[in-house]
């Protein structure tokens, strides 16, 4: 997240929302994943 709180939250939001939706839990790979979906 560089620092950033509101980026760092809407990656955890949407990691926990991707995990869920997945039925898998919590990975690097998808936080890396969600991370790069999000705008820099």
């Amino acid at each position: 997240s560089t620092g950033n709180y509101r980026r760092m939250f809407k990656l955890a939001r949407g990691v926990v929302h991707a995990s869920a939706i997945g039925n898998q839990g919590i990975s690097v790979k998808l936080i890396e994943t969600y991370a790069q979906l999000l705008i820099h």
